[in-house]
């Protein structure tokens, strides 16, 4: 009876492990309109007040409540709602994607300000987050930097609207 059992459970494991490892994220789960309810810094212990600027344009802080635009054809917006405190509102343009390296998800974008759409393979600098999870209406991904010698994330929850 117990040799059942354990063949039940390994046979059910199996079947979970590869279904789970086979899936990749699709270009449609991101698209629509989204809000980052929280953008912060993961890994910082202690009382250190760590203030950075997120993908090259203002504080991190200036991300909370920011509007993001993935359409399908993937040239798309995100917004700086905030003013002050070194926020720079605004809409900035962007090129997205999605890819799976190695199974792990990534959410992709390069900046367009300025830049026709149709140039858009000529920008060379972009920036790869990590999606940590996707789930009904919500996203989270995370962007490396380095601190002290070690990786600290930034954190940005996206609701959709």
């Amino acid at each position: 009876m117990k040799r059942i059992y354990l063949l039940a459970v390994l046979v059910m494991a199996v079947t979970l492990w590869s279904c789970s490892s086979t899936k990749k994220l699709q270009k449609g789960t991101l698209k629509g309109n989204w809000t980052v309810t929280s953008a912060r810094i993961e890994g910082v212990t202690g009382n250190a007040q760590l203030k950075t600027t997120a993908f090259d344009d203002v504080p991190v802080e200036c991300f909370n409540g920011s509007q993001w635009s993935l359409p399908n054809n993937g040239f798309g917006t995100y917004n700086i709602t905030s003013a002050g405190n070194g926020c720079m509102a605004g809409e900035r343009r962007i090129v997205w994607s999605v890819r799976t390296i190695n199974g792990i998800d990534y959410f992709n974008f390069k900046k367009m300000d300025g830049v026709k759409n149709s140039k858009a393979h000529q920008v060379e600098d972009g920036y790869s987050l990590e999606v940590t999870s996707v789930g009904d209406g919500a996203f989270t991904a995370r962007s490396p930097i380095a601190f002290e010698g070690r990786t600290i994330y930034i954190v940005y929850n996206f609701v959709k609207q």
